[in-house]
């Protein structure tokens, strides 16, 4: 189960780098972390999840992943491990930011697109499997 666990942030960590414009090179600089509340309010509001992933995900899941983003590189920590990994802006558009990073288990390049709020302080990433998206704010 871990492993899987590792996949799973090892995808939201490269979708959810993005949040408030520090500046316009690098508006993803700074802390990050998982809001559980603004995560749930949207897989409610889908209906897609099964009643044992929304059992699983209703009991504090999220809210615990933190990310610290430079403008070359981010760093994840859940539960006292850590990993850190590159990623490039692809193009950014207002509040919509594409990211791009290297999966090294599939061994290919991987895009994620991310959506700012109005204020920088918070941003979306799809959980496109899932059909919701994960909400991390600055800390």
């Amino acid at each position: 189960m871990m492993k899987n666990y590792q996949i799973y942030i090892f995808a939201i960590l490269t979708i959810l780098y993005s949040t408030t414009a520090v500046s316009a090179e690098c508006p993803l600089m700074g802390k990050w972390k998982s809001d559980e509340t603004k995560t749930l309010a949207s897989m409610h509001a889908t209906g897609k999840v099964t009643d044992k992933q929304r059992t699983l995900f209703e009991n504090h899941f999220f809210g615990k992943l933190t990310l610290k983003i430079t403008c070359t590189e981010m760093t994840s920590s859940y539960a006292g491990d850590s990993e850190t990994f590159a990623y490039t802006y692809v193009k950014q558009a207002v509040h919509h930011i594409t990211i791009q990073t290297h999966d090294e288990e599939n061994d290919k390049d991987v895009e994620r697109d991310l959506t700012l709020a109005q204020d920088g302080q918070c941003y979306r990433v799809p959980v496109s499997t899932l059909g919701f998206k994960e909400y991390y704010c600055k800390y």
